[in-house]
Order: C-alpha cells, then sequence, then structure tokens
C-alpha cells in the first residue's frame, strides 16, 4: 500500500494519530513515530529509513513545531529522498511559517498548504487525500520491494545495535536521553526545554551541591567553529560582567564531548519560573496592576543596568553597554515570590548565525558585510523596524521590543472603567513612545525609560520602594 510519512511533534501527536487513521480508512499506509517505531533503535535509524520508503511526507506545522531540531532534521531528509509534501497548518499561517522557519523554504518549495479551520481537522481530510491523488500516491499501491522483508511492525527493517544515543543528532531529537549522564562535572537531572541555539537542563554539581541551569549549545560545522566560538566567547564575556538581581547570572563556560560532537556549554542560574506572559495571566493577588508594574520596573532596571555595564572584551579592550537583542515575555522568568529574572541575551544565539538562508558563512570570515549578524537576532512581532531590516542591536531597540512586551503585559488588564484608564494614561504614553517605529521619537535610554515607568506608577496610585509593592 502508499506510505506516508507523518512529520510532527509530540505535541501534534492526537493530529498525526488521527490522520493516519482516517488515511489507513481510505487505503493508505501512513507512519509516525509514537506508534510505529520500536524499542532499541535510534530515532534516526528509524524516522530515516521511514521516509526513504515513504511516498510523501505530511507535515504537521504548528507553532510547537517551530524551531524543532526534530522536525527540521526529518524535513531535510525528506528532501534529500526527493519526497514530496503536504504541509498541514495548526494555528499558524503559511507566511509566519515561512518567515519563522527560513530553512524549510527550500525544502517545502513551492508545496501549497492546506490550513486547519476553526470547525476541526474533519474538514480537511478528504483535501489531503486529494493532494496525495494529485501527487501520484494512489490508495493500493504497493511501495515495499518483494525482496524486502518486513518487520513486525511495518516499514522499516529493524536493524540492531544500543538503544543509547550515540551522535548529537540523536540526542537533539530526543534531549532526554542526557538525563543522568555527566556534562563535564555536572550531572544532568532534568530536561528544561529546547529552543533556537540549544537544549536546557538543570544540572547539579555534586562537589559544590548545588542546582544550576546548563545550555547545551548545538555544535557548529567544523569549517565554522573558529567564528563561531569568538562570537560565543564575546558574548560570554559580557553577559559574566552583568551583576544585577533581576539578570540571570552566568557561572561557566566550557565545552564537553557530546555524543559525536564537540559541544560548548553555558552554565547559568537555575530559575523556577514562569515565563512573563503566564505570570502574569495566572496572577492572583489583589492589586494585579500594582504587581505588574513591580516587575516592569524590575526588568526595566535590569535593562538599564546591562546597557550601562563596563567590561573587558576578549583583546583586552573596555567595553560599555551589553544590549539584549530580543526582549519578549518568554525570555523574562517570574518566580513565586514575584521577582523577574532577564534571561537569553542574544550575543550567544548560535543557530540564527548559522542558518545560511538568514546568515551567509562567508559573512563570519569577511572583513566588510552588507547585512550584519545581528540582523538574524530578534523575535518576529518583537524586533525593532531597524533590527529586523538593518541588523542593528542597540538601546533604541530593546527599549522596542521591551515596549511591545509591556503593551502585552498591560494589555487590557485594567481598563474596565474610565477611572481606570486614567490612572493608566502615562503608562499608555510611555509604552507608545517606546514602540514607535522611528528610534528617535523613542525614550532616549532605559534610564529615561526607567524614570517615566516610576512617574507612571505614582500617577497610578503606585509606590515602587525597594523590593516591594506597596501604596503610598
Amino acid at each position: 500500500m502508499s506510505h506516508v510519512f507523518i512529520s510532527h511533534v509530540e505535541e501534534d501527536q492526537s493530529l498525526a494519530r488521527r490522520i493516519a487513521e482516517y488515511l489507513e480508512a481510505q487505503g493508505y499506509r501512513a507512519w509516525y513515530y509514537e506508534r510505529d517505531s520500536v524499542p532499541g533503535v535510534s530515532y534516526l535509524i528509524q524516522t530515516g529509513e521511514a521516509i526513504r520508503r515513504a511516498v510523501a511526507v505530511l507535515l504537521i506545522v504548528s507553532p510547537d513545531a517551530i524551531g524543532s531540531y526534530q522536525v527540521t532534521k526529518e524535513l531535510v531528509r525528506a528532501h534529500e529522498e526527493g519526497r514530496p509534501f503536504i504541509p498541514v497548518l495548526r494555528d499558524i499561517s503559511h507566511a509566519e511559517m515561512r518567515i519563522r522557519e527560513p530553512e524549510w523554504r527550500e525544502a517545502l518549495g513551492a508545496a501549497a498548504s492546506v490550513h486547519i479551520p476553526p470547525t476541526g481537522l474533519d474538514v480537511i481530510l478528504p483535501r489531503i487525500v486529494a493532494g496525495l491523488q494529485f501527487l501520484g500516491v494512489q490508495a493500493g499501491e504497493e511501495r515495499v520491494h518483494p525482496s524486502e522483508q518486513l518487520s513486525p511492525w511495518g516499514y522499516v527493517d529493524v536493524p540492531t545495535g544500543s538503544a543509547e544515543a550515540s551522535t548529537f543528532d540523536e540526542i537533539a531529537a530526543y534531549p532526554e536521553t542526557l538525563v543522568d549522564r555527566q556534562i563535564g562535572p555536572f550531572l544532568v537531572a532534568a530536561l528544561v526545554g529546547q529552543g533556537g541555539s540549544g537544549i536546557v537542563y538543570r544540572v547539579r554539581n555534586p562537589t559544590l551541591g548545588r542546582e544550576f541551569a546548563l545550555k547545551l549549545f548545538y555544535p557548529v560545522r567544523p569549517d565554522l567553529a573558529p567564528g563561531i566560538s569568538a562570537i560565543i566567547a564575546s558574548g560570554v564575556h559580557a553577559l559574566a560582567s552583568l551583576q544585577h538581581p533581576n539578570i540571570v547570572r552566568i557561572h561557566d563556560f566550557a565545552n564537553s564531548r557530546i555524543g559525536d560532537a564537540d559541544c560548548h556549554y553555558l552554565v547559568m542560574d537555575y530559575v523556577d519560573g514562569k515565563p512573563l506572559d503566564e505570570w502574569s495571566n495566572d496572577l492572583d493577588v489583589e492589586d494585579r496592576l500594582a504587581a505588574r508594574l513591580q516587575v516592569a520596573y524590575r526588568v526595566a532596571s535590569a535593562l538599564r543596568a546591562a546597557h550601562e555595564t563596563k567590561y573587558i572584551d576578549v583583546v583586552g579592550w573596555e567595553r560599555k553597554g551589553v544590549f539584549h537583542g530580543d526582549v519578549k515575555p518568554g525570555n523574562i522568568l517570574v518566580t513565586e515570590g514575584h521577582q523577574p529574572l532577564l534571561a537569553d541575551f542574544s550575543m550567544i544565539d548560535v543557530r540564527r548565525l548559522l542558518d545560511p538562508k538568514v546568515v551567509p558563512p562567508s559573512v563570519l570570515k569577511a572583513t566588510t558585510v552588507s547585512r550584519p549578524i545581528t540582523a538574524a537576532f530578534g523575535t518576529s512581532g518583537f524586533v525593532a523596524p531597524e533590527q529586523e531590516n538593518e541588523g542593528v542591536v542597540n538601546a533604541k531597540t530593546d527599549i522596542y521590543s521591551l515596549g511591545i512586551t509591556f503593551s502585552h503585559l498591560f494589555r487590557e488588564r485594567e481598563s474596565s472603567n474610565n477611572e481606570a484608564v486614567d490612572r493608566l494614561a502615562d503608562l499608555s504614553d510611555l509604552i507608545t513612545a517606546m514602540i514607535n517605529r522611528a528610534p528617535k521619537a523613542r525614550p532616549r535610554d532605559m534610564a529615561e525609560v526607567v524614570r517615566l515607568l516610576a512617574r507612571a506608577a505614582l500617577a497610578a496610585g503606585i509606590k515602587l520602594a525597594g523590593g516591594r509593592t506597596t501604596r503610598p
């Protein structure tokens, strides 16, 4: 029978199952990892062989899939095998997908996508079948060569070997593999998350008896390693100089052999907190506005401290100013005591530096470039226009991103009546100025933002005093 490989992340497993069940009811044969894989065989071997024997690849694209190392590897493999794609979009547009995942463009080419409507998946299932038929994939066709013996679980012959990941690709696809293993002097206790530049673990140093967060950066190509290493080292020098109670502290930077690759890792404070937007939604205190303003004030103060920090760079020159480059709710963690911690400064964001469609490898070696590597930093919807278009990262671009973050934090929170709107007038004016598309129209620097934020709090009847939020 025809074989369709369904590429997806774990969060979309239920969608993959429903699509597979429908296709098989129509006479097709589908393969997806949770159902059709077997224990004891590496992820890469199983998915690679399943893709090789597939006729087409159905890609489930969702906000959870964006940035997934696993899905990217499957796309690249399918593209190399010449397999056609049918992208199925959940809660994301085709244009946004192409903007946020530029490295998928070449693989997907001009493949038309189908969007899951609010009415649900059932509406588009017949369209998926029609797409397969248009690609020449007919139900009932036998894809497997007669000389090939099928394994009991379907399409992939099961090789023998160790179940333990032996390559970094396997570790990146299933990062929990490293739990209970050692990275340098640190014992990995738990997986925290995985992002665009690496994998974050909660680790423990047995000698010190302390827990930390360890960010394991994705390995780089050997020919780019010297340039990337210099970029990372420069960023670490700057970040290690930051000393502020609302900035995640750096404790160590080293490299280690992980699987078949040499990887840099960064050790920092472990923060048991929620992203700013999640914290704000769950906030359960009597005066929510006061709590949000206090957190906003602390974040602004932390960013001001970063901008005013002096440090010695890798060649011994004194520098001033550590800019974030990617301020957004997800990079601000808030603890149970309502203490915000600013994290993930973009100075050491590896992945976006390596994307050849954003930053050509020649940039790292060229003496002059037409587009700075900083153009690859930032997050769509939060990045300042001049940063997105020209690669500028400075105090003004951080102010813009912080303004967008504040607009999310205070959006329609306290506007239930005219009195509440009046209380927030100064705050609204400040945010409007911060997100002005013209850099010159924004506040002069973060010191001015901090001053205006304190004034807006007073105008709202809230006093920001020390580490506490109190009524005057």
